[in-house]
Formats: C-alpha cells, structure tokens, sequence
C-alpha cells in the first residue's frame, strides 16, 4: 500500500472524549468545532497555512478579552480531515495513502493552502502524491476512486473522478492483462462466451476490484472504457459481474413488491449494456427481461430488453423462453405477450426474410445469402413451436394468445409442420373445454402436407382433432399409399373417379389430394359438408391386391382401415344399427336412426365407418337400451357423441347410473354436443372426479350435469379440477353454497391474474373489500364481465338509472346484464312510465331489472300499449339490439 508522511513532529495533538487539544506551553486561543468534534488551537499556525482559516478567524476576534471560537461547516472529509488539516498547520506527521488523499486535497482547495500563500503548501504535497503514487497504481487509484465517495462533489469539481476514472480505464484497455479464475455468471447463468468474441477482447482480471465502486462511480467507468474503443464483451462481461454481486437474488415466493433500489439498480444496468449485437448473450437478456418484469422496471427498461433479445432470438433455447413470466408471486403464469413483441422485433430486423419463401423442393433455388436467413427464422419458427408445446399445459393459456403466438412467425418459415402439431395436440387435450369452432380454428395453422408420415398416421387417430384435420390427413395417407405402391410395382392407376368435387374447388388442397389419388381405394364415401363425396372404381380389388396393399410400406395401418371403409355405405351402417324393436315415428325407417342422426355421426367421427359390428356397435347399443334408453335416445346420442364406440362403455354407463341416478340425467349427459366423457380413463378421471365433487363440494346429480355442459372440468385430470375448485374456494363461497358451481365456472374460464385484476377494478370504483366479498358472493359471474364493460355499466347505472353504490352491492347482477340491450331499455320504460305518471316516481331500477324478460314485458310494456303507442315496437327493436332501436325510445320519451 501506497503511503507517504510529511511532517517532523510528533505527540502535539490529545484526544480527550471529543476534544483535540494541542500540547504547547501556550494556551490555545481559539476554538473550531467540525462536525462533533472540537479543537482547541493557536491562531498563529492556522493563519499562517490557510487564507481562508486567516479570514474566518479575523472576523471572529473582535472582542480580545474573549477567546475567538466559531463553526466550520462544510469542511470536506468532515473532523477527521481537518484533524490532518491542524496537524499539518503545527507540522505534525501525517500519513497520506490512498484512503485519506483525496479528501484531504478537497479540504485544502477549500481552505486554498496553495504554494501561493506558503511554499510546500499543503495542496502541491498532496497533488504529489495522488499524481506520482496513486494514479500509477491500479490497487492505490480503485482506493482513491472510493474515498472520492464522501467528497463527490468537490472530488468532482477538482476533476479528481475523472483523473483516477481515465488512469483506471487506461490500465485495463492498454495495461498487462492475465486469464481469469472464474466465470462470469448472471442468476447462475454463465456469460463468458467462448465464440463470437468481438475483436480486442481483453481479460477480467479487474472485475473484483470495480465491484467495490458505486453504482454512480461504475456507470462512469463505463462510459470512459466505452470512450476508449474497449472490447463491448470485456465490458458486458464487467457489468454483468458488477449487477451479480450487487442485485440480490429474485425471489420466486415473492409477490412482487420490491423496493425502489433494486429496480434503479436494475434499470441501470441495462442501460450501461453495450449495444453491439452479440456483446451480451441472449440467455442473460431473458434472465434480465425476466428480472426487470417482476421488479416492475419502467417500460424503456423492458423495451430496450427485448428489442436486444428480439435481434437475436435465434440464440436463445425454449429454457431461455420460459424463465418468462407475467410477474408476481405465480411462476407458472407465462408472459406470452412478451414473447410475442420479442418475436416482432426479431421479424422487424429481419425484415427481408419475409419475401424468403420455403420451397423444399427445390433448395438449390436459394441463395447462400438467403438459405442462411432462412435458417435463421427456421430456427425461431422452431423454437416458437417447441416453447407452445411446453406452454400448452397451462390451463391458463387462452386461445387467442396460443394463436397470436403460433401465427406470429409466417408459416412459409416452418419447413415442417410437426412441431406445431405436437403444440396444437398438447394444447387441445389440456383444454377439454374448447368448443367445435375453437378447435376448428386452431387446426386451421396445420399444414398436413408439411408433417412427417408418422405424424400424418397420429394425426389420423388424434380424438381431439376436428374431422376436418383428420379427413386431410387420411387423404395424405392414401397419397403417400399410392407411391409407396408404385414403388413396390402395384401402383397402377385403376381410372377411379371423385364425384362431387368440385365442393371444394380444384384450386383447393382437398380437391388437388382427391384428384392425385384417383385408383388407390375404391367405393370411399363419407359426409362431408352437408353433401355426400364419392371415389368410385370400375375395377375391383382383388384379394391379392388387398393383401399386397396391406403390406405396402409403412401405410398399412391407415390402408387397413380404408379398406373397412370402402365397403361400408351409410345404407349398411344403418341396417347394422337396427335395434330389436322397431319405432313408430314417421320421420325415422324401419331400423329406427334418423339418416339425418347418422350423416351428423359420420361427420363428427368419420371413423365410426371402421367399427365391428359385432363386436362393438350392437353390444353398446344393445347395452344402452337394457338400461332402459329409449331409440330416440340412443339415435341422439350417437349424432353428438359418436366417440362412444372407441370405448368400453358398459362399466362407465353402471358408474353414472350410480352417481346421477336415473336414466335421464345420463341421457341428457350423453347429448351434449361433443361431450368426451365417456372417453376418459374410469378408474383415473371419472371415479376421482365425480366422486370428489359429490363428496368434497356436495355437487348435485343436475350440478354435475351443469357443469359439464358449460365446462367439462369433469373431463380435466384430477390435479387440474382440485385446483379450480381451490381457487374457487379463494372466491368466499362456501362449497355448500348453490353459487360455488358458478363459482367454479367462472375460475375454470379465466387465470388468476385476469380474476385478480377484476377484483382490482371493483376496488377501483369505489367498492370496499368487505362489500366486494359480498357481490362475488351474490353472484360469482360478475367476475366473466370485462373491466371496461363494469366500469361503463357502473357510470350509467349511477348517472342514468338513479342508482346508487348500494343497490349495486345488494343487485350485484346489475353488472352482468347487457348495457345495450337491458339496462338502458328497461331504464327507458320506466321514465317513460314515470314521466306519464304511470307508475310511481319511488320504484327502483333493480325492480325492473331483475324480473324475466317475459313477466318485464307482459307488466311494464303490454300493460301501458295502450297510453304509449309504439311502446311495444320500440322496446323489443332495442332490447334485442335492432339498429335505431334506442332512438325509437328516445322519441317516444320526447
């Protein structure tokens, strides 16, 4: 360590409790007091260092029979600076080192004890000794830089900072270097990269001693290196190991609530990352972006995170991709949204790459420039597909935000459609719940022609996948059947022809696969859009060939149950079903299935085709009717729930009848459209399932059959139905309540974080806790209404309908029902009835609000027809959201 002393003298100066006291034969005649402390000294040796000291000390002797004493406020360094400062007046020795010199030469300035006013003055000693000892030394500068703390601002006005900041960064970008004995590392993720190192790369043996600086000193470090040309990795290195040392670590119990200097120091950080693409990781950025969510970091924060991550996703891995989350204590709710716009930003600077198309058949067509940007986005496609599949089990993903991410990336950049499918299967068994439509929507991104054979053949057998997907791929089967055959000399083509294609149109891809596969099967017929689509052959198969067929390369599988298939016409599909006893009905034949029933099986479950008759249609439908399921029933049924021939329903049907009792509650059960109950696992789904919401919620045989026509929960696996139901208790509402099924209903259909910012929202308008737990109790469904919907309906019901904050906590349902097509309408009539002195000016609005549509209508509108005309017309034009429906009113009322 670096030191010098200066002064010949020793044992002037005692320390008595707080007091200085000099040692001489004279008496002090003066007294300074710095801070705490006091210092009884002598005019003289003060007046004769400092001009300054000379000034003050004048100015307070005034009165010689009294001894001169004053104040000296801000002095640099505070008492034990100007305690170096008296010593060296009375030529004690004093040692300088790198702690104690730059305070001191602030105080010197500040008492301006220059070689002007004394020769060896206190100022060119000290300047000295920074300059000859200090800034030479890198250990001594970091100790001056730090001492430079507590005197910042004169340090600052001296240009001290910046002379010991300019000799450090010296020594790191042009001094000797040495390989460092540790990584680099952010949260435990190494950042030392071994490629694509930028050029001039230096070493980090500097990083420990920068460690010890503030955030402020550090931030200045930086942006001198950065002057200098050095290394942007050298420098993202030094960060990162700067924010390692000093961010504490993120806390996954947390709630969120972290205090202001983590997130400046956050903030901060990412503002002092170089921005050279490639200087700092893509791992990191994420753990980063991720850190500055859950600290609530301002919004410049987290853009310029992801726009850094966006420019080089293609780096990252779907691990990086799901350290990503919407804040909060709740890990596991994914912050989809973020990686959307980390998606758009990758598409923005990769721009071009848009008008890449992908043509795997010819690959030679690219250019070396384009195969490689191409592969680039290939590569996030696959990562933005792999990070669906993980993601698809969260029971909280919407379907929109599964779609808007899967469609970010333009599907001309996935060479294969596979992995999209994995993610769109995983998604569609973990959300039992979508409708027909949704699921339509969301087999709408599979493109059957890119997946690979063995995924073709899944997709075939996937239960959960729309008939539409499924007939696709069937007709990529029959394709991939044809040129297999050819390649083993039995593909010849026996002239079939394909009627009614023109349905789809020849530009389409069913019309083109239908006409590509003319000769592979013959006599296919299948419903399909409200007409029936035939391929016909004039040329039988022969056993030979049916049995070569079935051998064929790897189509034998799906050829064998085509060939099912081709002999089995809608026509013996219904005799097969023929029940022992026939109907009377008119509109049914004489085996007692409507065709209408049939045709809507068949286009449900196409496969239904490739049943055994014996084996599997007669015994489950002779089961149904043994438990006294009439033919009107069982042909009902079927048209819903074709499914039911993939399974054993015999020992599932005994099970219901226990639960639900009756006949009729399984009936009704049965005939909900799409309902897959009777697919799931007996002993691992049903029996745990219904047996819990009888036993632990008290569900009701008509609650159980409730709720799995608005939800299907009841088909989730276990694990997923015991945390709505927690989460549902979360809501206040006892499982006894005959409101905890919607309850259920209304946290099935939304994550934790939508149901928390509702709650929010009521807080917001005014509603305390005590009174929002009375609502949600009242009505659960008040949390399916928007926030933006809440807070309009609450404006008009206030403004508008005469209500107040009361009503609306004792009618919560005020804030469920239509604005447009109930509120305001029904608030029309009744100024309309009150203004024509109809009906008192003391009823209430939740008076006419709650009563049915009907009893409204029969006792406010009908009733007055006659004293208001038009009354009736204009009612029902608004309330069912006719167009100048409302204006109607509004001219009535004027």
């Amino acid at each position: 360590m670096a030191a010098v002393v200066i002064g010949s003298k020793s044992g002037i100066f005692r320390l008595k409790d707080f007091t200085w006291q000099c040692l001489t034969e004279l008496e002090s005649d003066v007294l300074i007091e710095v801070e705490e402390f006091s210092f009884l000294l002598h005019k003289f040796p003060l007046i004769n260092a400092s001009p300054v000291l000379a000034k003050i000390i004048s100015k307070f002797s005034v009165d010689e029979d009294r001894d001169c004493a004053f104040v000296l406020d801000e002095i640099p360094g505070g008492a034990h600076s100007f305690e170096l400062i008296a010593k060296f007046c009375y030529g004690e020795k004093i040692e300088l080192t790198s702690s104690n010199v730059v305070p001191l030469l602030c105080t010197a300035y500040n008492l301006h004890m220059n070689e002007n006013y004394l020769k060896g003055n206190l100022i060119s000693q000290t300047e000295t000794f920074l300059s000859n000892e200090i800034l030479s030394n890198w250990k001594e500068s970091i100790g001056a830089l730090i001492s430079c703390e507590p005197v910042l601002r004169y340090a600052q006005e001296l240009d001290i900072v910046s002379r010991c900041l300019d000799s450090l960064a010296s020594k790191v970008t042009y001094g000797k270097s040495s390989n460092p004995q540790y990584e680099i590392s952010w949260n435990g993720i190494v950042c030392t990269k071994d490629t694509k190192k930028l050029s001039g790369s230096g070493s980090e043996w500097w990083h420990d001693d920068i460690c010890s600086l503030s955030l402020y000193l550090f931030k200045r470090f930086m942006e001198v290196l950065n002057a200098k040309g050095h290394d942007p990795l050298d420098i993202s290195n030094a960060v990162i190991y700067y924010a390692s040392n000093h961010h504490s670590r993120v806390d996954p119990n947390s709630t969120g609530d972290w205090s202001v200097d983590e997130r400046i120091l956050l903030e901060e950080i990412v503002e002092l990352l170089p921005k050279q693409q490639g200087a700092t990781s893509t791992k990191v950025l994420l753990s980063m972006l991720s850190a500055s969510i859950m600290l609530n970091a301002n919004e410049t924060c987290i853009e310029t995170l992801e726009k850094r991550v966006g420019t080089q996703l293609d780096e990252a891995t779907v691990e990086d991709l799901l350290v990503l989350n919407s804040g909060g204590g709740d890990k596991s709710v994914r912050n989809v949204d973020c990686v959307k716009r980390l998606i758009k930003h990758f598409i923005e600077e990769n721009s071009h790459v848009n008008e890449i198309t992908c043509d795997s058949t010819n690959e030679e067509g690219f250019t070396e420039a384009g195969s490689l940007q191409f592969g680039k986005i290939g590569t996030v496609a696959k990562l933005v597909d792999e990070y669906l599949a993980k993601i698809a089990k969260d029971a909280n993903l919407k379907l929109q935000q599964f779609l808007s991410l899967a469609s970010a990336i333009p599907m001309s950049a996935r060479p294969s459609s596979d992995d999209l499918y994995h993610a769109i299967s995983a998604y569609l068994e973990y959300h039992p719940q979508l409708s027909d439509g949704e699921k339509e929507q969301i087999c709408q991104l599979i493109d059957v022609q890119r997946l690979s054979r063995d995924l073709c053949r899944d997709v075939a057998q996937n239960e959960n996948l729309p008939i539409r997907v499924i007939v696709k791929a069937l007709f990529c089967e029959m394709l991939d059947l044809k040129k297999s055959l050819a390649d083993h000399g039995d593909g010849n083509d026996t002239g079939t022809e394909v009627e009614n294609t023109e349905e789809y149109g020849t530009d389409s891809t069913e019309g083109k696969i239908l006409s590509e596969t003319k000769g592979a099967f013959s006599r296919l017929r299948f419903w399909k859009r409200g007409g029936w689509i035939r391929l016909t052959s004039s040329k039988p198969e022969s056993p030979k060939e049916t049995e070569e067929t079935e051998n064929a390369g790897g189509a034998k599988v799906m050829c064998r149950s085509w060939m099912n298939m081709k002999t089995l016409s809608v026509e013996k599909f219904k005799a097969l079903l023929a029940p022992t006893k026939h109907t009377s009905s008119p509109e049914r034949d004489e085996i007692g299935v409507s065709e209408a029933d049939i045709k809507t099986a068949v286009s449900r479950e196409a496969r239904i085709l490739c049943s055994h008759v014996e084996n599997n249609l007669r015994p489950k439908i002779a089961k149904l009717q043994e438990l006294g399921f009439s033919m009107e029933d069982i042909s009902a049924i079927i048209a819903c729930n074709p499914y039911i021939f993939r399974t054993n329903i015999a020992p599932k049907i005994d099970f219901l009848m226990e639960v639900l009792g009756s006949v009729n509650n399984i009936s009704l059960l049965c005939k909900i459209p799409g309902n897959r109950l009777l697919l799931r696992s007996l002993e691992k789904v049903l029996m745990p399932n219904l047996s819990f919401l009888q036993e632990q919620c008290g569900f009701s045989p008509r609650q159980l059959i409730q709720l799995n026509k608005e939800n299907r929960l009841i088909c989730s696996k276990p694990h997923v139905l015991k945390i709505a139901v927690e989460r549902a208790d979360k809501l206040g509402i006892a499982r006894s309540s005959p409101n905890f099924i919607n309850a259920l209903l209304t946290v099935s259909y939304q994550n934790q974080c939508i149901i928390d910012a509702k709650l929010d929202n009521l807080t917001s308008l005014g509603f305390s806790q005590e009174e929002i737990a009375l609502m949600v109790s009242k009505g659960p469904m008040l949390l399916r209404v928007p926030e933006k919907l809440v807070g309009s309906k609450m404006e008009y019901l206030i403004k508008e309908a005469g209500c107040d904050k009361i009503d609306v906590v004792k009618y919560p349902a005020l804030l469920a029902y239509s604005l447009e097509k109930r509120l305001i309408p029904r608030n029309i009539v009744r100024k309309l009835l009150i203004s024509k002195g109809l009906v008192g000016e003391n009823i209430k609005f939740p008076n006419f609000i709650q009563l049915s549509e009907e009893n409204f209508v029969k006792k406010f509108v009908l009733q007055y027809e006659h004293a208001i005309p038009g009354l009736h017309r204009a009612y029902v034009d608004a309330s069912t959201g006719k167009i100048g429906g409302v204006e109607s009113f509004k001219s009535i009322l004027s």
